[in-house]
């Protein structure tokens, strides 16, 4: 019923032009198209992409151990620059596992993920509007994740809570980086294809 309106991968065609358009404008044309390079000169970036990848998945994957490692790791640097008290209060919050409050170990974790999110892009999105645009995303979902803890903790909204949760995982997953990357590289088509349009 749904297939006359739809293209080939199921995207409505009223909306799917309209779409890369607006993304094929927020992307200014800073620099020219990169020149083509052989295939010897792309496997570095190509071999990078794959590691960085599998940091991601190992970290998704592992995350309990590498929390742990990094609630060690802090212990030891608090109790190195003689701040025991709060090294002993890390410690009691790990070992409580209070994963409502937000934590040194959880802050690196956090931090870290999105370092290496943002070095994908870096890598998947060689076009200086593209990469600032990406960046700009995350910062605008990253305010969002603030309001929304200062809504819950000075404002009493119950619901900002679990909502910032949600949203924060969704920051902290690959799915930013595979939807940006398909959204993004396909504006610069669209945009070729608007100007082929418009000399015509």
């Amino acid at each position: 019923m749904a297939s006359g309106c739809c293209g080939r991968g199921g995207w409505p065609d009223r909306w799917r032009r309209p779409l890369r358009s607006l993304l094929a404008s927020a992307v200014p044309d800073s620099l020219p198209p990169p020149a083509s390079a052989g295939p010897a000169s792309r496997w570095p970036r190509r071999a990078a992409v794959l590691a960085l990848f599998g940091v991601l998945l190992a970290i998704g994957v592992y995350d309990e151990p590498v929390l742990a490692l990094l609630s060690d790791a802090w212990q030891t640097l608090l109790a190195a620059l003689h701040l025991d008290p709060q090294a002993a209060a890390l410690q009691t919050a790990a070992q409580r596992q209070e994963s409502h409050r937000p934590s040194l170990p959880g802050l690196s974790y956090v931090g870290f993920y999105l370092g290496v999110c943002l070095l994908l892009l870096r890598l998947l999105l060689p076009q200086a509007g593209q990469w600032r645009l990406a960046l700009r995303l995350y910062g605008g979902v990253l305010l969002g994740y603030v309001l929304l803890q200062l809504g819950s903790r000075l404002g009493g909204l119950s619901w900002a809570y679990p909502l910032s949760r949600h949203l924060l995982s969704f920051l902290v997953s690959p799915v930013p980086v595979l939807a940006l990357v398909a959204l993004l590289r396909g504006a610069r088509p669209a945009a070729q294809e608007q100007a082929s349009e418009n000399s015509a």
